[in-house]
């Protein structure tokens, strides 16, 4: 990788000076070639440095997955500000948890570009300590379609050690911890990605994962950049999704369990071409067997599974030639990543043998920002305790076998079981909840609250109601239960430990 471009911005410009006139974004009817996505980045990092943003500033991306999101990450980048991601999903409350995060975590956010109708409500939201300055807050057409806001943008020399990311991982306790990631942290997870499956302009990468989680800035938007592959933008809908893959003659497809099988339930008698795909891949939540025969069989394409974090991006893939007698491995290591099996001691396990997935990379940030040395403690001499359990074979295919953690993986995001949790506890009528991953009928995870009435004799079904819309009006709708159910009591082991297994 000696030579590569070490910054964001640089792998941006070697493209554009590369293949500048070929196509680099696809959203709807709109289609740009990668001079013309220099040009709209450049106009508006002109308008960001007016609105005062500089090197280190943090501007919150509050977007979809749309040209929106494209332009104000490269804006940003350009800029050598700090880009901070932010689930458009989310409700007002959960925003202002995560930007309230921001400001203790040490990350200025200066500015918010958000979807139009989330901007009057983080203009009114107080996330701000008090006597700090309130970050200003547009849709990004205020800044496309106004000419008053356009300035001439300034050219930046951009450091690879400087950040380039801020974002929240749940981390091994449960609540969202800041990281940065660099620059430099950024361009090795694209130069590894591009390196081991092969990615470049010939390439066609459809995301409907979302761009502001790891799998989609990581595998489509960063690879994207990286390569020079043209990147053809949507939110997932079977039809659109199928006809997208057919028109744009699409070669990669990074996708979730939830959507592979979705595509798989398609009627035999609806057309349905995928010859260009050379690789699909899920991650974000583990893969089916049922989900992979039937994607294998309606298709004939087999998913490949990815391994990977917000910590450092990709860290496996499958890519063995017959991944149909692998289809629950994980795969082998990326390009210049190391990985391993340890015990509780933090010895490596004899090949066969499972313990915790340890991993180093020049992706990895050093750990999170504004946490005690417990929260750290996963961040070990350059090496990365997952809290993933998994086991190596002899070939050195990793495969993931269960979790340490609590978290619950669900439609490719992770849920903290202990908010949901906070949630329903608050409601009347509650003794006591335990929040849980159970299987949903595709074999996905979904949320499961086990709940215990102050009143056993109390009707369900109201309460029913009332803890779900509680629910929906607190937390965004991924991690809303899909099954609420009653119980006497919670099981617990003599020590007053929970049973979770008894609850699943």
């Amino acid at each position: 990788m000696r030579g590569r471009p070490s910054t964001v911005a640089a792998m941006f410009s070697s493209t554009v000076d590369r293949v500048g006139d070929r196509l680099a974004l696809v959203d709807g009817s709109e289609r740009r070639t990668w001079d013309e996505l220099a040009g709209d980045a450049r106009q508006l990092a002109g308008s960001l440095q007016a609105r005062g943003i500089t090197p280190g500033s943090g501007v919150a991306i509050v977007l979809g997955n749309d040209r929106a999101f494209v332009t104000t990450f490269l804006a940003v980048e350009l800029l050598g500000a700090m880009a901070v991601p932010l689930n458009p999903l989310f409700t007002p409350e959960e925003l202002g948890r995560h930007l309230a995060g921001c400001e203790v975590a040490g990350c200025d956010v200066v500015g918010i570009v958000a979807e139009p109708d989330l901007v009057p409500v983080l203009r009114d939201r107080p996330y701000t300590a008090p006597g700090r300055r309130h970050p200003w807050v547009e849709d990004f057409a205020s800044f496309d379609n106004a000419t008053s806001h356009t300035a001439a943008f300034h050219d930046v020399t951009v450091d690879p050690a400087a950040p380039a990311l801020f974002a929240f991982s749940s981390g091994s306790t449960g609540t969202p911890k800041g990281m940065i990631r660099t620059n430099r942290n950024l361009a090795a997870e694209a130069d590894q990605f591009a390196a081991t499956v092969d990615v470049t302009e010939d390439d066609v990468i459809l995301a409907v994962v979302a761009l502001f989680h790891a799998h989609g800035l990581g595998n489509a938007l960063l690879a994207a950049i990286r390569s020079g592959a043209p990147l053809v933008l949507g939110r997932f809908e079977r039809d659109a999704t199928l006809a997208a893959i057919k028109q744009e003659r699409v070669t990669l497809f990074p996708a979730v369990p939830f959507i592979f099988h979705s595509l798989a339930e398609t009627r035999r008698a609806q057309r349905a071409d995928l010859q260009t795909l050379r690789l699909c891949f899920s991650a974000g939540a583990p893969l089916s067997q049922a989900t992979f025969d039937l994607f294998h069989d309606r298709f004939g394409h087999p998913i490949r599974q990815l391994y990977g974090c917000s910590e450092a991006g990709s860290v496996t893939i499958n890519l063995d030639d017959d991944a149909t007698g692998s289809w629950d491995s994980v795969g082998r290591p990326m390009s210049g990543i190391d990985v391993a099996v340890i015990d509780d001691d933090g010895v490596c396990h004899a090949r066969g043998a499972t313990g915790e997935i340890t991993f180093r990379s020049d992706a990895l940030t050093a750990g999170y920002v504004a946490e005690g040395e417990s929260a750290n403690e996963m961040f070990d001499g350059g090496w990365f305790r997952t809290g993933d359990l998994g086991r190596l074979d002899d070939a050195g295919n990793l495969f993931v076998t269960g979790r340490t953690k609590l978290f619950i993986s669900t439609s490719g995001f992770k849920v903290d079981p202990f908010e949901v949790e906070a949630v329903i506890r608050a409601q009347p009528g509650v003794a006591d909840v335990v929040v849980v991953g159970a299987q949903g009928d595709r074999g996905e995870e979904i949320v499961k609250a086990v709940v215990v009435r102050d009143d056993p004799e109390a009707d369900e079904s109201p309460l029913r109601r009332d803890l779900l819309a509680a629910c929906k009006a607190q937390l965004a709708a991924f991690k809303v239960p899909r099954i609420v159910e009653f119980r006497d009591e919670i099981p617990r082991s003599p020590l007053g430990k929970i049973l979770r297994k008894y609850l699943v």
